[in-house]
């Protein structure tokens, strides 16, 4: 099941509606997806892209498989290491072929809007040095965007999500 945050202003998504939508009747997994303005550094190189905050089931429920590599996972402790996944567009802005961006070390800086209490929009700034790796690249050659692990971009103060995949105990409903 695919939820979206709409177009209305009036109801947001956001960690207590997921939460609420969690303990519904025969909702057995949320798993939540953000959407942040970042720049990504390889070596030398920056450049734009978008940064999907996901878990690591977020893969397994919208049927994503990599292209090249892998997709990265919850260890057995329940931590997910520093790994990233990337689209193969990403890899052709860092004149990289796909095979070639596995294993680089990239850092990011995310760029986060919000309304002050006056409604004039203040964008925060969140420089993440401790390096990621890349682990794999999933075929789109038409956005530049890479998916990060949500648990290790807790220093990025996100309150609203772009959307969720929700899975059901049963078809029916």
């Amino acid at each position: 099941l695919d939820v979206s945050a709409g177009q209305s202003e009036l109801i947001k998504l956001d960690r207590a509606n997921l939460d609420k939508m969690a303990q519904l009747p025969n909702v057995e997994e949320v798993s939540p997806i953000t959407a942040i303005s970042s720049q990504i550094t390889l070596k030398d190189l920056t450049g734009i892209v978008t940064l999907y905050s996901v878990k690591p089931s977020f893969f397994r429920l919208s049927g994503i498989l990599p292209f090249k590599g892998k997709l990265f996972e919850a260890s057995q402790s329940g931590e997910t290491p520093r790994e990233m996944v990337v689209s193969s567009a990403l890899a052709t802005i860092f004149n990289l072929d796909p095979d070639s961006i596995i294993g680089e070390k990239v850092s990011i800086t995310a760029f986060v809007s919000t309304l002050d209490e006056t409604g004039n929009e203040v964008v925060s700034t969140t420089i993440i040095d401790d390096p990621f790796v890349i682990v794999g690249v999933v075929q789109d050659d038409k956005e530049s965007f890479m998916y990060a692990p949500e648990s290790l971009l807790q220093d990025i103060h996100i309150d609203t999500y772009i959307g969720a995949k929700i899975k059901v105990t049963s078809p029916e409903f």
